[in-house]
């Protein structure tokens, strides 16, 4: 439970901000959602200013989808008499899980499932994709830090988006990842400075 809402949160904001630096174009729709609702001088975020931008909570559900900090669920385990799932029967008592990082690449659901894509998530569409959604699992054991991460995810983004410029090191640069219990993405240098507003 200490884990929860830290490592993961903090691997999450690295992420979309990586996935972001990589597609410019997603920068510069953010920072129009952004600067539309936050004054020049604001330092941070208040959340009742931007807990409810589509586009920005569309960038935060496209870097879960495509690099979940955490790629595996908590695993159950079946009934004693065995159980049906997706229509293969799985015996009693044996252990299960779902893959966040495999479901978020079935084609049918995700076309194109290895580009960064914050508009699937926006209107209808990006609401039917709900339920296919399970980086916070699933369910009534489902992540209970995900508000608070959302919360923490959202105001930072639109703070530092806001506020600064970035750059990766170079336009190739990739992060290394090292899989544990959490996805965990190596050192990301970036270039860092205050925007002219």
């Amino acid at each position: 439970m200490m884990n929860a809402s830290s490592d993961t949160t903090a691997i999450a904001r690295n992420n979309v901000m990586y996935w972001l630096l990589r597609n410019p174009e997603c920068v510069v729709k953010l920072r129009r959602e952004i600067d539309a609702v936050l004054d020049e001088d604001e330092v941070v975020a208040p959340y009742e200013k931007v807990k409810h931008l589509p586009y920005l909570r569309a960038c935060l559900e496209e870097s879960l989808r495509i690099v979940p900090p955490t790629t595996f669920g908590l695993p159950r385990r079946t009934p004693p008499e065995g159980a049906s799932i997706l229509g293969e029967f799985i015996p009693g008592d044996t252990t299960v899980s779902i893959s966040a990082y495999v479901a978020h690449r079935d084609e049918t659901v995700f076309p194109n499932p290895e580009k960064y894509d914050p508009d699937r998530w926006l209107g209808e569409k990006g609401k039917a994709l709900q339920p296919y959604f399970v980086t916070f699992g699933a369910g009534a054991r489902g992540c209970i830090g995900r508000n608070i991460s959302y919360l923490e995810q959202t105001v930072l983004l639109a703070s530092v988006v806001h506020r600064y410029e970035f750059a990766l090191p170079h336009p190739d640069w990739e992060p290394e990842r090292r899989e544990a219990v959490n996805l965990t993405p190596g050192p990301m240098p970036l270039k860092v400075w205050r925007r002219q507003l």
